[in-house]
């Protein structure tokens, strides 16, 4: 079933009031189609790197609730710069489309704000369209060690994508002290849920995430309900702490119960 089928048949058969989670632009705007006809809003979970004009006049019903792309991107020339890097590697994990290159844009305009650049794009096609995801990685990989850069940016990949990414980039040994490794948000808010074998890889790696903080009274009651529930449905799982697509789940989903309720429409 596609997105779209799938958000029509929420419309016109579960008579829904507003449809969230989707994760990348592509996704939303073909939603954002259905939704704008039934008029129904449209919670995102993540936002385009480069917002095309008009969004909010083609789709006024789409809601973005995510990182701001042009931020993480200053931030991560900021620790470029540190490193004195003039040079970087960036490695990218398209999706089907196409649809989302904005972001390697940004990255560049913020790197030339510090007197760097992309001296190489590893672009990695979809995991899903590969038959042999560990040895087109190790391929791609093992071209770096010609390039003269040793400041790698994984700007995005899926978690199966960048298991394999760093897994073979410590095998050839661009893991060590002379090599600087940074993560976009994208790649590090996967990371709650991953075994201990991806993380002993990637050690030394600096990654940006999205902060919230864990001290307030409302993220500790949300806290102790995910760790019941979550273990109550997987308890071959050791990792029980919720993540920031947990977080935004839960507040996205409490958002729209308060809206409804307020409006007295439950």
């Amino acid at each position: 079933m596609t997105i779209c089928i799938a958000a029509k048949h929420l419309v016109e058969e579960k008579q829904v009031k507003l449809i969230t989670g989707m994760q990348t632009w592509q996704e939303a705007t073909l939603v954002a189609d259905v939704g704008k006809q039934a008029q129904v809003p449209i919670l995102l979970f993540a936002a385009a790197a480069i917002t095309p004009s008009l969004t909010q006049f083609r789709w006024p019903s789409l809601l973005q609730m995510a990182t701001n792309s042009s931020a993480e991107m200053n931030c991560i020339a900021a620790i470029v710069q540190s490193f004195n890097g003039r040079r970087v590697i960036a490695i990218y994990e398209d999706d089907v489309s196409g649809s989302e290159s904005g972001m390697l844009a940004l990255l560049s305009e913020a790197l030339q704000s510090v007197g760097s650049e992309i001296e190489h794009l590893v672009l990695l096609p979809p995991s899903s369209s590969l038959s042999d995801p560990k040895e087109f990685v190790h391929d791609a990989i093992a071209e770096l060690l010609s390039k003269q850069s040793r400041v790698f940016i994984v700007l995005k990949s899926s978690l199966p994508l960048a298991t394999h990414l760093f897994k073979e980039a410590k095998k050839i040994g661009l893991m060590g002290q002379e090599s600087a490794w940074i993560i976009s948000d994208t790649v590090s808010s996967l990371l709650d849920s991953v075994d201990t074998s991806l993380i002993s890889s990637m050690e030394g790696a600096l990654g940006i995430k999205t902060y919230y903080s864990e001290e307030t009274g409302a993220f500790l009651h949300f806290k102790v309900q995910f760790r019941e529930i979550f273990w109550s449905e997987n308890m071959q799982e050791d990792n029980l702490e919720p993540g920031i697509h947990a977080l935004r789940a839960y507040d996205s989903i409490t958002a729209i119960s308060r809206t409804l309720k307020a409006l007295g429409n439950c």
